[in-house]
């Protein structure tokens, strides 16, 4: 999304001085920046233009930081998005480019898009959600994806989601049942495991460094059971693992075979607390 890279060029800086506006042009002569200084940081409006001279972002600085919403807009002059400024979180509104409705809204957090992205049709109703999760990589991971109908049921053709089943308090070194559900992403073919493990950090970039216990899905569900010793809140983490094999007949020659594989993770994570004997 725009906005991500946009967050990235304003900390640029050409030749600050003292309470000094600079400006960059396109080719044609028509204004392609202008930044407001003051004592070297950037101080009071950051605008940014389309090439047909309307703006494009529009953004306050105060002593070099961002302290207002960020506002972009279309080539037409109708608003493109609103990237309302929070402490560590932001939320992200993009609109209709015509009929100028609300057709998405996201969270930012360290400048990528992160969780459930909700996008809207013109009456106002959530059409679909897209699950971002950051696993430290240039472009945030798209995880899961959930479709509905008119009547807002889950069209299961366009999506891919999973479900987890499990009580979210536990009594410590008691064992609970737990439901794992998987809808494929690659094919109804596909061979599913879940892999899970204690000590996973909210990234995932230490997996292949945990000793992870791993289970086959059967037909796409698992029941199993989930014990926990340490009193407290605890982030339950891990991932499904789908491989789909598909094997290509050769069509000049019956005995050669193609083979080729595909594959996708899917991750999870989600809080249970365990308490003492006494609850």
């Amino acid at each position: 999304m725009r906005i991500l890279i946009y967050i990235v060029i304003v900390g640029l800086c050409w030749g600050c001085q003292n309470n000094k506006i600079e400006k960059l042009y396109y080719e044609s002569g028509k204004p392609k920046f202008e930044v407001e200084f003051s004592n070297g940081l950037m101080n009071g409006y950051h605008k940014e233009f389309h090439e047909n001279g309307n703006l494009k972002t529009l953004t306050y600085y105060d002593n070099g930081n961002i302290s207002d919403s960020i506002i972009g807009y279309f080539d037409n002059g109708n608003i493109e998005f609103i990237q309302f400024r929070t402490n560590g979180i932001d939320s992200i509104y993009t609109f209709d480019k015509k009929d100028k409705f609300i057709n998405s809204k996201s969270k930012v957090i360290n400048h990528q898009i992160n969780g459930w992205r909700h996008y809207f049709n013109e009456k106002g109703e959530v059409i679909s959600k897209i699950e971002f999760i950051d696993l430290l990589e240039d472009e945030p991971y798209i995880n899961q994806g959930i479709y509905f109908d008119d009547n807002k049921n889950i069209i299961d053709s366009l999506s891919a989601y999973y479900m987890i089943n499990v009580r979210d308090t536990l009594k410590a070194n008691k064992s609970y049942p737990i439901k794992f559900i998987y809808k494929p992403t690659l094919s109804k073919a596909s061979k599913v495991y879940v892999c899970y493990g204690s000590g996973i950090n909210e990234n995932y970039s230490n997996i292949n460094k945990i000793r992870l216990d791993t289970l086959v899905l059967e037909d796409f569900e698992l029941t199993t059971t989930i014990k926990l010793s340490n009193i407290g809140k605890h982030n339950f983490r891990g991932f499904f693992y789908e491989k789909y094999v598909a094997y290509s007949p050769s069509e000049k020659n019956d005995s050669l075979v193609t083979i080729s594989t595909k594959s996708n993770k899917m991750y999870f994570d989600f809080e249970v607390f365990v308490a003492g004997d006494d609850i």
